[in-house]
């Protein structure tokens, strides 16, 4: 199964490789006007505390904005699009040398891209205003998760690798809901790792 797993995301990352230079050389005379050396140096900075499991859509919205590379109406589509590639390659990393159960990580991949595909019709057709609206109350949530994780509210975590029973269907149906909120733009790492930490997996798995 994992092997499985292995080898479809090393086709999705080939697959979509392709895709992404195709589109871009179709669309290379409608680009945002932004700056190579900023939106580059952005994307490693983040992608690096993103395999710490800090996740990268919040530092990542910052720091557009901060450094005003991109409209909000398209912020959504820029980092699900920008952090694909290095998400994928990520994924194949940790499938290699962190040890996790198939059905769990099978599973909850699945939802989260079932809630993806369904919150990606929603957002695409949301004015920025709203976009805005449910950007920032999810990053409020995300924050939360974060701060019950440091301040040791949320109490889990153990030696399992895999979840089982009711737990697994908490976990799968709570990432259904967490990648429908990632096409909004909000990370799904933080309140993922949280989910599964008080669910009962090892904090490395998690």
């Amino acid at each position: 199964m994992i092997t499985f797993i292995w080898i479809s995301l090393a086709t999705l990352t080939i697959w979509y490789s392709y895709v992404l230079i195709k589109d871009y050389i179709i669309h290379k005379n409608n680009l945002e006007p932004v700056s190579w050396l900023k939106t580059g140096l952005i994307g490693f900075v983040v992608n690096f505390f993103d395999v710490l499991g800090i996740g990268a859509f919040a530092p990542q919205t910052a720091l557009l904005k901060f450094t005003k590379q991109t409209e909000d109406r398209v912020l959504p589509g820029t980092l699900n699009v920008a952090n694909t590639l290095p998400v994928l390659i990520q994924a194949i990393i940790f499938i290699t040398v962190i040890k996790v159960e198939p059905i769990t990580l099978l599973l909850m991949l699945i939802s989260a891209a079932a809630g993806a595909i369904l919150g990606a019709g929603i957002v695409s057709k949301l004015p920025e205003q709203k976009i805005r609206l449910v950007m920032g109350v999810a990053l409020l949530i995300t924050a939360g998760f974060m701060l019950a994780g440091k301040m040791n509210w949320i109490q889990g975590g153990g030696t399992d690798i895999g979840l089982y029973n009711i737990k697994l269907v908490i976990a799968v149906a709570v990432n259904f809901v967490l990648g429908a909120l990632m096409t909004a733009g909000i990370g799904l790492y933080a309140p993922c790792m949280a989910l599964v930490f008080a669910l009962g997996l090892s904090p490395q798995v998690a």
